[in-house]
């Protein structure tokens, strides 16, 4: 059910976007560029400022570096880039990859966790974001509610827990047979989460951080709404962060194209026609997308400069024999510690 569901939420919000871009375009000589400058400029400060908190999660994950903001930059503006034309957040993909080139001893098992602490004040943020939209009733009724759907499981117990049970004995099965690697694994993934381990860093370096980023994506939000003539007040504007939270949970059209479209016209109905809301929902997700693409591309030139395809090969088929030869060796985290001689 929640998968047919799913479905039929996609289907329809994308029958809808060609309607969408038709009012863009249809209203484009009208939008104020001054305001759509400014809202294009608080995205990119949020974007410095959300490359600067991963770049202290990393610099806390491998603390003998080198790990240079400019290189995690690159690798980050360069996966945002891609997730407006991939589904499923192909772009997070591409960010390990172009981060685990450049920090030397990096394993994607603590890269990928990296992820994970990056998006731990950002999850509270979002769900802060959506609670309160629905406690103002804004939210009743949203394409999608049935997404969320447990009526199965406990209309059928006996499956559901043979299941479970089934699952449950799997996974006890691959812990014992391979309970070396999964214990290296967890280690790896470990390190990724290092800085949420010092509370006061992580607030400093990287919650900190984060919640100026949020401010300037409010920002953003209300220039945007100026620049396309919606009424850009607070209330607007927190709930063009409500629509992106809730876009971002069904990454299934790439960069939420579609989905965003019909959940701005359920929850800002009442601040204007249809094909305002539209125009707005895609002028925004246009400027936005175009700023993202013209950044990778500038950042995969910069960043692959003077690299040939055969060298990146090499690179690569070394980096696995080293592996191969040792499975012991956890990674620089572990094995990089100095003993020190004890005077008895």
């Amino acid at each position: 059910m929640a998968e047919a569901t799913a479905i039929v939420v996609c289907v329809d919000s994308l029958s809808g976007l060609f309607d969408a871009i038709e009012a863009f375009f249809d209203s484009i000589t009208s939008v104020n560029f001054g305001a759509l400058l400014i809202a294009v400029a608080l995205h990119l400060g949020n974007l410095a400022l959300r490359t600067r908190a991963w770049t202290n999660i990393l610099q806390a994950a491998y603390p003998r570096g080198p790990v240079r903001w400019r290189d995690v930059a690159g690798a980050y503006v360069t996966g945002v880039g891609v997730n407006g034309f991939v589904p499923a957040r192909g772009g997070d993909v591409v960010k390990l990859f172009l981060v685990h080139s450049r920090i030397r001893g990096a394993a994607y098992p603590t890269l990928g966790a990296s992820l994970i602490a990056e998006t731990v004040f950002d999850s509270m943020i979002a769900f802060l974001l959506v609670t309160w939209a629905w406690q103002i009733g804004v939210a009743d009724g949203l394409p999608g509610s049935g997404l969320f759907e447990f009526s199965w499981a406990t209309g059928h117990p006996q499956i559901f827990l043979t299941v479970l049970i089934l699952v449950a004995g799997a996974v006890a099965a691959a812990l014992i047979i391979y309970g070396h690697k999964v214990r290296a694994f967890w280690s790896r993934v470990e390190q990724g989460l290092a800085i949420l381990k010092d509370r006061r860093t992580y607030l400093r370096r990287v919650a900190a951080l984060q919640a100026t980023g949020w401010v300037c994506r409010l920002l953003s939000a209300i220039a945007f709404l100026r620049a396309f003539h919606v009424d850009a007040t607070l209330r607007n504007g927190l709930l063009v962060l409500v629509i992106g939270s809730l876009a971002t949970g069904m990454p299934l059209t790439p960069g939420g194209l579609g989905p965003k479209q019909a959940l701005t016209v359920a929850v800002l109905s009442s601040q204007g026609s249809h094909t305002k809301l539209l125009a707005f929902s895609v002028g925004m997700e246009m400027a936005i997308l175009l700023v993202n693409v013209l950044l990778a591309v500038v950042s995969v030139r910069l960043m692959l400069k003077g690299v040939r395809l055969r060298d990146l090969a090499s690179h690569a088929k070394e980096q696995r024999a080293a592996k191969d030869h040792d499975l012991g060796d956890l990674d620089d985290f572990t094995t990089r510690r100095e003993v020190v001689p004890r005077d008895d």
